[in-house]
């Protein structure tokens, strides 16, 4: 560091003086960039004004290009925020429980030997590079936090978990558990044999976590990342006044474990998602003798809480009882079923699809203010009019299903159709780029669907498409299908 020139140099160097390749961990692309390069960052005052800049010491070649990019667009402008604070916080605000190099460490090593496999693999529709290694740091954290345990404890012993809830089932795979089920807060539902649970978008059971723990074992650890808000038997509503709804329910989950008996900490993970708030209990506040008062602490809070309660003592509360085997934790709590309702038309049988397309497609191409387009063929092509995703369940009466007063889901659907504006139109195909940025064909490859579909305009619309058969990517008629991989589907 040169504080009479204010410039500071970094120069990579492992333990022997040389270079090293440093691993930096990109938030926003999920991806490594190995570098092995020196820079500077200098702070310059002229004319009463001042700027902070990155300079190489030798030219930057083709691979360094985009690491020495990201710092200049990424990291100056943090510095410059920073240095513009009147009040800089330099407090660690994640990973407060582990050490930061040891988790770099093992978060690449997992990385490189899950993460891009399961990217690459990714079954589900959701995003891979969110949830892929949102698991992979989770469980990077997990490993860490154990070690630390067998450390305290001198054991060399690994622990044994149970992850409750698992969402898609990746963190287990990592940590090579056993599988799941779906459980009942109960007497039957405790876990003495093993040492941590887990709850990793468990819902229904992030409060249930603290108190499953603490009736499995004296020794029961947990891990809750408490993500969608829920109480014991319903949705949790107690927002505290001067907090986000986010943090009163954080403070819930807390006290749930205190209440438990546990000495909780709280900490930050790494992970690319806006719920990255965890607690851990991993020590009790109470002796094991004490452990039939706890448990009656946490029946008569569980009790006060629950909707389902119908007894009241003398002071007004439930009164605290044991439970016996079988008994449930709490009448109000129903589990979530394994198969969730379809609230999209995926469900409905393709007559029943057809009918509404076909009638909707009626309503717009029919209305007073039906617009129009001039084709540069000469053709006059009906956009149509648009109407309100609340008033098409209105056109069928005679569908049960549709006299519910909820927005039908044609963008999802139909790509013939746009949702925009809480109104449903047709997709207008006369623009160059009639597809929005986030909709999934704009996102695939155009070769992999070109004349694999059949057009629907072209097919259904009175005026046919408004694009050639040679500048439309859907099909025109069997004769124009793309022979070596057609595809009965339409748009």
């Amino acid at each position: 560091m040169d504080f009479q020139n204010k410039m500071v140099n970094f120069i990579p160097l492992n333990g022997q003086g040389k270079k090293e390749t440093v691993n930096e961990y990109d938030n926003d692309t999920e991806t490594s960039k190995n570098v092995a390069i020196q820079y500077q960052i200098c702070f310059t005052e002229e004319s009463g004004k001042s700027w902070i800049a990155l300079n190489t010491p030798r030219k930057v070649d083709a691979s360094e290009k985009s690491y020495v990019d990201w710092l200049r667009t990424n990291l100056l402008r943090k510095l410059v925020n920073w240095s513009s604070e009147k009040k800089l916080r330099t407090s660690i605000t994640s990973l407060r429980l582990v050490p930061v190099d040891r988790y770099n460490q093992l978060y690449n090593t997992l990385k490189e030997k899950y993460g891009r496999k399961f990217v690459e693999i990714w079954p589900e529709k959701t995003d891979p590079q969110k949830f892929v290694y949102e698991d992979v740091a989770i469980a990077t954290y997990l490993l860490i936090t154990w070690e630390i345990q067998r450390r305290e404890q001198k054991s060399e012993k690994l622990q044994s978990f149970v992850d409750l809830g698992c969402g898609n089932g990746l963190l287990v795979h990592i940590l090579q558990s056993e599988g799941e089920e779906s459980i009942t807060p109960s007497a039957e539902s405790t876990f003495p044999e093993f040492d941590w649970l887990i709850g990793n978008h468990s819902d229904e059971l992030t409060p249930w976590i603290p108190v499953i723990a603490a009736r499995s074992s004296y020794t029961c650890s947990y891990f809750v990342l408490p993500c969608c808000h829920f109480d014991f038997d319903r949705k949790f509503s107690q927002k505290e006044a001067n907090e986000s709804n986010y943090r009163s329910y954080l403070n819930f989950v807390r006290e749930v474990g205190e209440v438990c008996g546990f000495t909780v900490q709280e900490d930050t993970l790494r992970i690319p998602s806006t719920k990255r708030v965890c607690f851990i209990g991993k020590t009790r506040n109470y002796k094991p003798e004490e452990k039939d008062l706890i448990d009656d602490k946490i029946a008569n809070y569980i009790n006060i809480r629950s909707t389902a309660s119908s007894i009241s003592g003398t002071d007004g509360n439930p009164p605290a009882k044991k439970q016996k085997t079988g008994e449930v934790w709490s009448e109000g709590f129903t589990p979530r079923p394994s198969e969730e309702k379809s609230r999209n038309c995926k469900s409905v049988d393709s007559g029943t699809v057809s009918h509404i397309v076909q009638t909707v497609f009626d309503v717009l191409l029919e209305s007073t203010e039906c617009e129009t387009r001039q084709l540069e063929d000469g053709r006059v092509w009906r956009k149509g009019d648009k109407v309100s995703c609340f008033t098409v369940p209105l056109l069928f009466n005679f569908l049960k299903r549709f006299q519910e007063k909820k927005p039908v889901d044609f963008d999802k659907s139909y790509v013939s159709f746009i949702v925009s504006g809480g109104a449903v139109q047709l997709r207008d195909l006369t623009l160059d780029e009639p597809y929005s940025k986030h909709s999934k064909l704009a996102k695939r490859d155009k070769s992999q669907y070109f004349k694999t579909m059949q057009c629907w305009f072209y097919s259904n619309h009175p005026d046919g498409c408004p694009r050639t058969a040679q500048k439309c990517h859907f099909a025109h008629g069997e004769q124009d299908v793309r022979k070596e991989q057609s595809d009965a589907c339409t748009q």
